[in-house]
């Protein structure tokens, strides 16, 4: 009887379902036919095609298609299908039932179920209205299902999956339609135990997803169920097996990791010099330099606005960045203005648009520049057009990456200017979110190239227009690619990154980007983050500094606003914002080779960097709910916790069951029975940060007169020993140079393992060398200059390599148990083993 109260808003009279039939089992796969029964709507498709298919060890493929007519699917997302493995060495299991047609999978390591369709609840496959349960036996929360602004894990309602321009409203699902730029349907769920599993249905047509304590229910308005179940059973584990299916994050720049500073309303090349002039007064680090659209010449596309960007003298100033080991990068939007210019009559000349469905010719928006047309991507084309256009503007702008924009696409107009919405939208049975699908954005019944109309398409708009300007990078100028995209689909993070668009200079949307940047985490883009200080609205000096804090330790870190708000740029407000934006920023840049060699490892095996705690701790239930969002990980090492609410000067920070110390002091913290602490948060100090017991973290010694993250690469690296209860710790770091492409394929890069662990009175550091691709240019990383042992019992005598002794000058706290050792000569990338002597 577990299942009669789930079972209630979800049941379906039997006389209308489908039963199995023509079943066949083989060591791989099963398949059948299921029929419709009973009594049948207009549009209801009678005979489906069922195929499961055991893909992975760790995840299972169910496909339903109409088996008379071909429907959309989508292409390009899945690139490498596994070869199929038997089901009897997966680890998990299917129960098929028959008549009504049903089907399970269970986990079978602990013989949990992870996905039901149950015979007794609604199964609907109508041409523009499918409906499919998950429902289980147990409660669940559910993280995932981008893009919006809600809470981890998310609250039970419905919610909407389908890419709108619409920035950032509050979306709790009650109701629908609070969708934005993105769409996710992906997600990972977890148990009281700690038991994960996830699920991925690859279908880019709108959606809503119903989430209850029990239940998952999709509901997509076109295209086939193609779903995939991820056993878990940990949910970094799930991160790491939909990340492997859908394509693992690209390796990004080492030089994006950086500070980067933007915003809409750097109105000339003036405003631009100033705010690279300040920089350089107030010692500020500055890796890359942004414009807005206030660069194009009344916001078209690919152009340079001659009056107020001087090409020579902008020329020269993108030289300066250069020559100071800077970046630079520009905003293109998505829409092609109407205008008598080389993007527009090159792209009419090959018939590169979007079609009307009113019209002969193409469908006509409206965006920034006014009258616009959009670049249909699936023209085979229109890649080649678009490098066309990037190579002219990077004659005028020599750009570093490419920041992509209105791609959900976006649209002034709702559907096509000038015309009412098409029949075809007003005509659909069922529409998610309970708002026209048409607003903000162009008419769904819009066409492409090969008969595909915009329906089915649309949430691919951003994913096709990111990969064809990261292949610019990749082809055209043989680099690694930063792409700064707004919308996105699965599969995106191969080759782009991400920011969370518009949001609000309010305590409560800085908050809410934790949630934010955990789900794109999951969804494989882990190069992301939140516009620091806040878009829209005035921000205070308060929120801007408790938001340089919280966005420096983003992976991705980018103060940006409106050209109709005040300036945020360190010194906008003064001393207290400059000192502290500083002191975030230096904090970030002493952790930048912990970061990158963490986002590195993403790129060779998936999973998550930006975390939430419960990701490290999965059986900590208060992990799961009531701490999901106060706190986060930064990769394996580095507890935070941020102050997020105004005028508190105290952070109530739970710590999970392990050993803890401060990361700045090296103090060991001891927790009450809650386990949580009070932990001073002044405005103008430095967020709370704490290191795991058992972990070794490199830290940059040059962070405290670094001007970009290049200088850092001439600095030396300090390790900081946090030592667990069994006198253990481990770490590691990658260098390379941070910007070659087939740098993991060719292993042009050189990874070092270290190693601590204690015997009696003595200690032994081990430096492995797992792989030695990489030949530092001179000058790159020279020595481990310093030990910091947390936790450390005893002072230390001496250092040894081999017989010769390497220290030069110790110290240690006896109040806080840290060590600290001088070393000489000791490079970060050669085998070493240390004695330590206590």
């Amino acid at each position: 009887m577990w299942f009669l109260l789930p079972y209630i808003s979800l049941c379906l009279s039997l006389e209308t379902y489908y039963s199995a039939s023509n079943i066949i089992y083989s060591p791989s796969s099963i398949s059948a036919i299921l029929t419709f029964q009973g009594q049948s709507q207009p549009s209801t498709i009678h005979t489906l095609n069922l195929t499961i298919l055991a893909e992975s060890y760790t995840h299972a493929r169910v496909r339903i298609t109409d088996l008379n007519s071909t429907r959309w699917e989508v292409p390009d997302i899945i690139l490498n299908p596994s070869s199929l493995i038997l089901f009897s060495e997966a680890n998990y299991s299917i129960t098929l039932f028959e008549n009504p047609f049903g089907l399970s999978i269970f986990r079978k390591s602990n013989n949990q179920l992870i996905f039901h369709i149950d015979p007794n609840v609604t199964f609907q496959y109508q041409n523009q209205d499918l409906i499919m349960t998950s429902l289980l036996d147990y409660p669940f929360y559910v993280y995932g299902f981008g893009e919006r602004v809600s809470h981890f894990p998310l609250n039970p309602g419905i919610y909407t999956l389908f890419a709108r321009g619409q920035p950032g409203p509050y979306d709790n699902g009650k109701p629908p339609g609070k969708n934005m730029y993105s769409s996710q349907p992906v997600y990972i769920a977890i148990d009281s135990l700690g038991n994960s599993h996830g699920g991925f249905l690859l279908n880019s047509n709108a959606m809503d997803v119903t989430i209850h304590n029990y239940s998952i229910t999709y509901r997509p308005i076109g295209g086939i169920i193609d779903y995939f179940a991820f056993v878990g059973p940990k949910p970094e584990d799930v991160a790491k097996q939909y990340q492997k299916l859908v394509g693992l994050p690209v390796l990004i720049p080492y030089w994006t990791l950086g500070y980067h500073q933007s915003r809409w309303g750097y109105h000339n090349l003036s405003d631009l010099q100033n705010v690279v002039t300040n920089f350089n007064k107030y010692q500020i680090p500055l890796d890359v330099m942004w414009t807005d659209i206030d660069y194009m010449t009344n916001f078209e596309d690919f152009t340079l606005d001659p009056e107020r960007y001087n090409y020579k003298n902008f020329s020269i100033f993108i030289e300066n960045l250069h020559s100071a080991n800077r970046k630079f990068v520009p905003i293109c939007d998505a829409a092609i203005p109407i205008y008598d210019y080389p993007p527009y009559n090159l792209a009419l000349e090959q018939n590169l648009f979007i079609g009307s469905p009113h019209h002969y010719g193409a469908l006509i928006g409206k965006v920034w520049p006014g009258l616009a047309v959009f670049i249909d991507w699936f023209n085979p084309n229109a890649t080649g057009y678009w490098h066309n256009m990037m190579i002219s503007l990077r004659k005028l702008v020599d750009f570093d990456g490419f920041w992509i924009d209105m791609n959900d696409p976006s649209n002034f107009c709702e559907g096509e200017c000038g015309y009412p919405a098409s029949q075809f939208v007003k005509d659909l049975p069922y529409i998610p979110g309970y708002l026209s699908l048409n607003l903000l954005t162009i008419d769904l019944a819009a066409t492409h190239i090969g008969g595909l109309i915009e329906f089915d398409v649309h949430n691919l708009y951003g994913f096709k227009m990111a990969l064809a300007s990261s292949k610019y990078f990749t082809d055209i100028l043989k680099t690694r690619p930063f792409i700064l995209s707004r919308s996105s689909f699965p599969g995106q993070g191969r080759f782009a990154s991400k920011w969370l668009g518009d949001n609000f200079s309010l305590y409560d949307w800085m908050a809410y980007s934790i949630p934010g940047i955990f789900n794109f985490q999951i969804f494989g883009i882990p190069l992301i983050g939140a516009d620091i200080c806040g878009f829209s609205f005035d921000t205070t000096e308060d929120l801007c500094c408790r938001w340089y804090q919280l966005g420096t330790m983003y992976p991705f870190t980018r103060n940006h606003n409106s050209n109709n708000t005040i300036p945020q740029e360190p010194w906008a407000f003064g001393l207290l914002l400059l000192t502290v934006s500083n002191q975030a920023i230096r904090n970030k840049y002493s952790l930048m080779n912990y970061y990158y060699t963490h986002m590195f490892y993403l790129s060779i095996e998936g999973g998550t960097f930006f975390k939430p705690t419960f990701f490290e701790y999965p059986t900590d239930i208060r992990l799961q709910y009531d701490h999901a969002e106060k706190n986060f990980m930064v990769g394996p090492a580095l507890l935070v916790h941020p102050a997020l609410i105004r005028d508190l000067t105290v952070v109530e920070a739970y710590f999970p069951a392990d050993i803890w110390y401060n990361w700045y002091t090296g103090k060991r913290i001891t927790t009450p029975f809650n386990r949580t602490l009070t932990l001073d948060a002044p405005l103008n100090g430095t967020i709370n940060i704490h290191i795991r017991g058992g972990q070794i973290v490199t830290k940059n010694d040059a962070s405290t007169t670094a001007n970009t993250v290049y200088d850092l690469r001439y600095g030396n690296i300090t390790l900081v020993i946090a030592i667990d209860g069994e006198g253990l710790a481990k770490g590691s770091m990658i260098l390379d140079d941070g910007v070659s492409l087939g740098t993991i394929e060719n292993g042009n890069y050189t990874e070092i393992y270290y190693k601590y662990s204690e015997d009696g009175k003595v200690a032994y550091l081990d430096f492995f060398i797992k792989n030695s691709g990489y030949r530092k240019a001179q000058g790159e990383w020279p020595f481990v200059s310093t030990l910091v042992l947390y936790g450390c019992i005893s002072p230390i005598r001496s250092v040894f390599n081999n017989q010769n002794q390497v220290d030069y000058s110790l110290a240690y706290n006896s109040r806080l148990q840290v060590a600290t050792a001088k070393l000489l000569s000791i490079q970060p990338d050669s085998p070493y083993k240390l004695q330590i002597n206590f």
